[in-house]
């Protein structure tokens, strides 16, 4: 598990989608690092993907085929904005995956965990 996560200890990590932050507005959630700082959607959604190893296409599935992942690249790309039901999904999926530590924005815990 820890085999690729040597490239993503060098960025921020995606840890929380929350709207309990006073960077969301209107009810819109925000994404977390694990200092608890706001990050862009893009990125967010970029550090998710790669946490979870997924392609456009297994992430596509994810969030409903509603969703190509031709939509999913435009979002990343920065040419359309996230919508708010994608981010409610990454907050359930990362609330039911993500490690204890990195919620509680532990990034020591996990260079600790390396072999």
């Amino acid at each position: 598990m820890l085999a690729g996560m040597k490239g993503i200890l060098a960025r921020k990590l995606a840890c929380k989608v929350s709207t309990r932050h006073a960077a969301s507005k209107h009810g819109r959630p925000v994404i977390l690092d694990e200092y608890g700082e706001p990050m862009s959607d893009i990125d967010g959604l970029r550090s998710f993907l790669e946490i979870r190893n997924y392609s456009l296409e297994k992430f596509s599935d994810l969030v409903g085929r509603k969703w190509s992942p031709r939509a999913i690249r435009s979002w990343l790309q920065g040419t359309r904005s996230v919508p708010t039901d994608i981010l409610n999904v990454l907050r359930t999926s990362l609330r039911m995956s993500v490690p204890r530590f990195w919620l509680k924005g532990c990034r020591e815990c996990l260079e600790q965990q390396r072999p």
